[in-house]
């Protein structure tokens, strides 16, 4: 199963392999194994692979978490007819709490402030918000820090209308050969479980791997994966490739030879003569 998209007047297109996503999320599941769900990250038209698309073969392996970058994208989604839960990675602004009621979007929370206007709105509404709590564990990005979890979490859950489903971080290094760092971040995300289940504070869904979390730290799978780059037949780094189970490149580039032609060895070739042929070639 693939599809094209090839203007009509230009001989240049992109093929998507659809069939490859779906091998290479079976590939996901079974290096996970049949404990952990796996979501398929479809953020900025997945990777260049169509969203809607994507996420349906999606559906069809089994796939029912994806994960986006902004409210656009999740809508999209909805209004594609894509079922199963959305996360958005952004993190949910209050003026975007009616979108997010609306097409059932999981939101990011990174704040107490954000939470408690997300809670009202929702009580406003007379609905329960789903999010999940964005931890920073060394990404350096959106996220509460470590030391802020226990008592800000303890707000949160003090808050009505909103239904806390989740908790995750993300990996700074986890791609490459030296994986201290992303061992440092496995540690602090396991100590902030830790001292929240100590609290008795139990978060069903927990995730931090990303595509070289999944392949290179098995010890960080837990509840779910986010599959990224890895769905679309690629390594995240040349250093995963010892790692890196067998994947189909899902994405084609084509063209029509347009002239062949034949010159004689020396001959520039286009703008700035920045190469010339070493023998008569063509």
């Amino acid at each position: 199963m693939s599809v094209s998209n090839r203007p009509p007047l230009r001989p240049l297109w992109a093929e998507i392999n659809l069939t490859a996503i779906q091998e290479n999320i079976k590939q996901v599941k079974a290096l996970v194994g049949p404990g952990v769900k796996v979501m398929a990250v479809v953020k900025a038209e997945a990777y260049g692979h169509g969203a809607r698309e994507t996420a349906q073969a999606a559906r069809e392996v089994g796939v029912d978490w994806f994960g986006v970058a902004t409210p656009e994208e999740g809508i999209a989604l909805r209004q594609a007819g894509i079922t199963g839960n959305i996360l958005v990675f952004g993190p949910l602004l209050p003026e975007q709490a009616a979108a997010f009621i609306d097409y059932q979007l999981v939101g990011s929370v990174a704040t107490v402030e954000s939470a408690q206007a997300l809670a009202e709105k929702a009580r406003q509404r007379g609905v329960e918000l789903r999010v999940h709590l964005k931890i920073d564990t060394g990404m350096g990005r959106v996220g509460f820090r470590p030391e802020q979890v226990g008592e800000e979490i303890k707000k949160i859950l003090a808050l009505s209308n909103l239904k806390i489903e989740g908790i995750y971080s993300h990996f700074a290094t986890a791609d490459g050969s030296d994986l201290t760092y992303a061992r440092q971040q496995l540690a602090t995300f396991r100590q902030v479980l830790a001292g929240l289940e100590q609290d008795g504070i139990k978060i069903p869904l927990v995730h931090l791997a990303n595509s070289g979390g999944i392949i290179n730290l098995p010890a960080s799978h837990f509840d779910l994966v986010r599959a990224g780059i890895i769905l679309y037949g690629l390594a995240p780094a040349r250093e995963s490739l010892p790692h890196c189970p067998p994947l189909q490149p899902a994405f084609a580039l084509k063209t029509q030879v347009v002239q062949i032609k034949r010159v004689p060895a020396g001959t520039g070739i286009s703008y700035g003569l920045t190469y010339h042929t070493k023998h008569e070639t063509g």
